[in-house]
């Protein structure tokens, strides 16, 4: 990939959130067990307006040894998919925003 996503690029992620979306719609929320002490793994519910439990639990292995529930580390690894899942198609849209607001000034001129 590279440095400045194409459009193809934008519109791949566009369309791995519509799936994700199309099963697990926002908003995510992440439940760390190092910030609220919920007694229990940390993970994140999925589709948190919903009746339903949908909820993501991660295991982190290194090596051979798997990161504990109550972790620092793992928490910052669920928080960050977390708020990525709403972060990352208002990104790709601000991108286009900015491109098509480039692409005007550019034909005024």
């Amino acid at each position: 990939m590279s440095e400045i996503p194409t459009e193809d690029e934008l519109d791949r992620i566009e369309e791995r959130a519509r799936q994700a979306f199309a099963v697990a719609p926002l908003p995510w929320l992440d439940f760390l067990e190092t910030r609220h002490g919920i007694g229990g793994c940390s993970f994140i519910r999925l589709d948190a307006d919903s009746e339903l439990d949908h909820e993501l639990y991660v295991n982190i292995y290194q090596g051979s040894e798997k990161w504990p529930g109550r972790d620092a580390r793992m928490d910052a690894i669920l928080h960050y998919i977390a708020s990525a899942a709403a972060d990352v198609p208002r990104l790709v849209a601000e991108i286009r925003r900015l491109r098509a607001a480039a692409a005007d000034h550019d034909t005024e001129r």
